[in-house]
């Protein structure tokens, strides 16, 4: 029982000995995190110092440079007063000039001043402006003149997919796009078209749509109404389709003409 005791109380000793030894280390290592964390700090403030005083340093320069000019600008006017005021009194001016004030002189240089890239800004601006405007006045037209052609074509609109070449051309505009989409999906109907018409007429399945349009209106009038009036209709449609295809072919011409310079019409066009 003693042997046993002893063993226990040797043990509960290391172990005191261990616990101690561990908090030594503990300590120790969370006082180096402690210093390296107060060096950082102390790295910190340091840098944030020096680039406060370099921008102070700077801004004085700046501040100083703003009043020699300031200076310098006000010898300047006071000196150019100085010589209108002496042109002036000898009358070497003329009436109008003589007339002026100078404090509207003062004025109208300032706003000699104005930088030239506004005013190129502000044309672009304007220009943009109005091809925005002739597009919508154009597009209103396009809609009043032409009746809706949807029913004719609503079964195939849905299989007509977007041009890949207009998703990657970024720099095209959105109404471009619009326009040239609008193109394809008559297109495609033109297309639909011509087909049921040459079904309908297996021997005209030769002949353009130039050629078919004329063929199906004079045999109307020469027959007198003995063409079916399905056939009439679709001729008629067909004529109307392309009509608004030539169309909005012109308008996307003018459109890239307007918004693109002429480097990057021809290169769109050769890569279409």
């Amino acid at each position: 029982y003693k042997q046993q005791l002893s063993l226990a109380v040797e043990r509960e000793q290391s172990l005191e000995r261990d616990k101690v030894q561990l908090e030594l280390d503990w300590q120790r290592r969370c006082e180096g995190v402690e210093r390296a964390q107060y060096q950082q700090a102390e790295d910190l403030i340091q840098g944030l110092t020096a680039a406060r005083d370099q921008v102070a340093a700077k801004l004085q320069e700046t501040e100083r440079r703003l009043c020699d000019q300031e200076v310098v600008l006000k010898a300047v006017t006071r000196e150019r007063d100085q010589a209108l005021q002496a042109l002036r009194t000898h009358g070497l001016l003329p009436e109008e000039e003589a007339q002026r004030p100078l404090r509207h002189q003062g004025e109208e240089i300032n706003k000699s001043f104005l930088s030239s890239e506004i005013q190129r800004l502000k044309e672009q601006n304007t220009s943009l402006r109005n091809v925005i405007a002739q597009m919508r006045k154009e597009m209103e037209a396009l809609s009043d003149q032409i009746l809706p052609s949807a029913q004719l074509g609503g079964e195939t609109s849905h299989i007509n997919q977007p041009d890949p070449k207009a998703a990657a051309d970024s720099a095209v505009p959105g109404y471009v796009l619009a326009l040239e989409a609008e193109m394809q999906n008559l297109k495609h109907k033109f297309k639909t078209l011509e087909e049921q018409l040459d079904v309908l007429d297996p021997s005209k399945t030769s002949l353009s749509c130039a050629c078919a349009q004329p063929s199906v209106l004079a045999s109307t009038d020469t027959t007198g109404g003995a063409v079916p009036v399905d056939r009439a209709s679709m001729g008629l449609a067909l004529r109307r389709l392309g009509d608004r295809s030539h169309l909005l072919s012109f308008l996307v011409a003018r459109l890239r003409q307007k918004v693109w310079p002429p480097s990057d019409a021809r290169l769109c066009r050769s890569s279409n």
